[in-house]
């Protein structure tokens, strides 16, 4: 157990620490400086890049999430195993497989920065030293050192290999994110439901797909140096992916509502009634119409009933229980999910947006 619980974090330190000192000897190379003119600089120098490799590496690794996806590796799903909908995906994707991609993208994108904050340190850090070596950083009848506002900068750092590198990690990172983020709509949470619905799928899932593809196709533009074309080109259908799919529910879907999102809510009520071991024959959705103000319902005896639509989620159970009233008004339109219970069982009521 203590092996397990040492070896992702003492891997993961491994690869950081040789990624950082690639980025040290980028840093002065570019910066026109030889290790061996500063034997006492080169020696040292690991030390603190060790440092920071552990720390980093213990920060950012689970290994809980690591034990789990390679343990994992030996489970066989059954053939009419559940599966989401949307993705075709089994709960060990969602378990073992899922976090552990995750953490490993979160793993590479900052280690990708911090290789890029190591470069630039270096590089510009060995530029000043220089510079306050021969005197160029004084001026002035004083003699006094000036530092203007772009004293930090990196005169032509854009131009370096290793910056198209980091670049074009960075980029794929973040196409891979996007990749993964698709997942997560699964768990969007919405005023009827939580998951999915038809702006999710039908909208946010293509542009999400789209941008995916922008940002690949972006790759060549980093790689010929040119980071601005590229970060205007991600970033417009990066807006749009956002900015899109509110307007198509406030413009289509919310007038249409109780026609298009049906679909929906009944693939959800057949997921949770799967669930709770519930057979299908004993659920049943009804639609009040919505013509007054307020709608009376009278619920069966000894039911659950989940309400939920444009108005707040509303639970009500009837039964011989004096708390539980038998006819409930609501306003708006309203779904209406009741779940007959037999006289022995036990009732229980759910949060609507579980469902």
């Amino acid at each position: 157990m203590l092996w397990y619980s040492i070896a992702p974090a003492a891997a993961g330190a491994v690869v950081a620490f040789c990624a950082l000192w690639v980025a040290h000897a980028s840093g002065l190379r570019f910066a026109g400086i030889h290790g061996k003119d500063f034997r006492v600089y080169s020696r040292l120098i690991p030390f603190p890049l060790a440092f920071v490799a552990i720390v980093f590496a213990s920060n950012s690794i689970d290994y809980w999430t690591v034990m789990r996806f390679f343990g994992s590796r030996g489970l066989a799903a059954a053939p009419d195993a559940w599966k989401d909908q949307v993705f075709s995906r089994g709960l060990p994707f969602y378990l073992f497989d899922l976090p552990f991609y995750s953490q490993l993208l979160g793993f590479v994108f900052v280690l990708a920065i911090l290789c890029a904050l190591v470069f630039w340190a270096t590089a510009r850090g060995w530029q000043l030293a220089e510079r306050f070596r021969y005197g160029r950083l004084r001026s002035g009848p004083d003699n006094t050192i000036t530092l203007e506002p772009n004293t930090l900068l990196l005169p032509g750092g854009t131009r370096a290999g290793f910056v198209r590198i980091i670049g074009v990690i960075l980029l794929l990172g973040f196409a891979v994110w996007i990749f993964l983020g698709n997942y997560e709509l699964l768990l969007n949470s919405h005023a009827f439901m939580t998951g999915a619905d038809y702006v999710d799928e039908k909208i946010t899932l293509p542009l999400r797909w789209l941008l995916i593809v922008v940002t690949l196709a972006g790759l060549p533009l980093v790689w010929m140096r040119k980071y601005k074309k590229t970060a205007i080109l991600v970033m417009s259908f990066f807006i749009l992916q956002l900015g899109l799919p509110g307007i198509v529910h406030a413009v289509y879907v919310r007038p249409n509502e109780i026609s298009i999102e049906r679909p929906y809510i009944e693939r959800h009520i057949q997921a949770t009634s799967i669930a709770f071991g519930l057979t299908p024959r004993n659920v049943r959705l009804r639609l009040l119409p919505c013509r007054r103000r307020s709608i009376p319902f009278r619920m069966p005896r000894c039911s659950t009933m989940f309400a939920f639509g444009t108005c707040a989620p509303t639970t009500q159970r009837s039964g011989r229980s004096k708390r539980c009233a038998p006819t409930t008004r609501f306003p708006q339109p309203t779904w209406i999910v009741t779940f007959p219970m037999a006289a022995s069982s036990k009732c229980f009521c759910l949060r609507a947006r579980s469902m």
